[in-house]
């Protein structure tokens, strides 16, 4: 059974991605003071977990034998990373093959959570807890802004580098982002599968988020106000890139606070019931988030790339200066009415579309 809460809060977060890249990558990084950056991110990740174990549940009700869930799970992940490396091929650069973006993060979030599957939750919550105070050592030890020195990630193609990315300097790396999922899952496992029945756990969720999200904005806001050592300005400064102790766990209050919210209100029995109308395009959208992503970047960036080409100028002269915010968003709004309309089709007629195909290559039945 589809949950409105998580199709809600998963529509949410690909309309801000969808936004966010089309404006960053079409008009530059003078809108960065009103978009809505570093929110969509984590709120993915995590239901990326919450989702897992509730894929993990289902199966399991099903009668599946727990070998054949864990080989679609491992399937799955692998999937993910192969695609995530293709997408920075095809739809970025080849060298930036190993930029250990979202896709590549989620498929390795699905390893992980698979390998700790059988665990007890106090065990993915100490993962999530190491994962969240190691990252700044890590990162330190790394020399984290020697891989940014032009604003974005660029390492060497070496292996040392590769591994380095995928755990500490990435766009995504595990440490610190695999707390999302983990925590995620925690929540699932700690929830439970029945539909909620509004005993207290929502509000006790809502309010520690609540107070998590507090603490972390008023430690930013305290440490932007001094002039103070790296402890200070490193741990409590609200930034996604390196990802901040102050914003993961910020995030990870909002995230609690707007889930307990949303899944008190809609899912059954809902306080709140979303019209029907509501449901279907939430439904829709979550139900697909894996292609939009694809999709939304290559209906912005293709066009770029392939009209520099064209004119002979270097592939990527127009990146961050194609066009003004506002033409941004409404080739943003644009391209989401239109990817609803070719999604419902596509739902209608049976064609394929990254998950239809993700469901073939990982959840098709062992050969008798």
């Amino acid at each position: 059974m589809r949950r409105p809460s998580i199709d809600l809060l998963r529509t949410v977060a690909i309309v801000l991605m969808v936004l966010v890249h089309f404006v960053e990558n079409l008009s530059g990084q003078q809108s960065r003071v009103w978009l809505p950056t570093g929110i969509a991110a984590p709120i993915f990740a995590f239901l990326a977990g919450f989702s897992h174990w509730l894929w993990r549940r289902a199966l399991e009700d099903r009668r599946v034998s727990l070998s054949e869930i864990s080989r679609r799970a491992v399937r799955r992940g692998l999937s993910l990373i192969a695609i995530g490396f293709a997408f920075n091929v095809l739809v970025w650069m080849p060298e930036d093959t190993f930029n250990w973006d979202v896709l590549t993060f989620l498929g390795s979030s699905l390893l992980i959570l698979e390998l700790l599957h059988d665990q007890p939750r106090h065990v993915w919550l100490a993962a999530a807890a190491g994962a969240f105070v190691t990252a700044p050592l890590l990162r330190q030890l790394a020399q984290y802004d020697t891989y940014w020195t032009q604003g974005w990630f660029d390492p060497e193609w070496t292996l040392s580098d590769t591994v380095i990315g995928w755990l500490v300097t990435g766009y995504f790396p595990l440490f610190p982002w695999i707390v999302f999922p983990l925590v995620g899952a925690s929540t699932a496992d700690w929830l439970g599968e029945s539909p909620p029945d509004h005993s207290g756990r929502e509000i006790r969720l809502a309010w520690g988020g609540f107070g998590l999200a507090v603490a972390s904005v008023a430690a930013a806001v305290w440490a932007s106000s001094l002039i103070g050592t790296w402890l200070d300005t490193r741990l409590t400064a609200w930034t996604m890139f390196p990802p901040s102790p102050a914003y993961v766990a910020g995030m990870l209050g909002i995230t609690f606070l707007v889930f307990a919210i949303c899944r008190w209100a809609f899912d059954p029995p809902a306080r709140w019931p979303l019209p029907s109308w509501m449901i279907r395009i939430f439904g829709t959208l979550s139900q697909h988030s894996l292609s939009l992503y694809l999709l939304h970047h290559v209906a912005h960036l293709w066009p770029l790339w392939i009209y520099s080409a064209w004119q002979g100028a270097d592939t990527t002269s127009l990146w961050q200066q194609a066009t003004s915010p506002a033409w941004a968003v409404a080739c943003a709004a644009t391209f989401l009415v239109c990817a609803y309309g070719l999604l419902r089709w596509l739902d209608h007629v049976g064609g394929p579309t990254a998950e239809s195909m993700l469901r073939w290559i990982c959840d098709s039945p062992p050969r008798e």
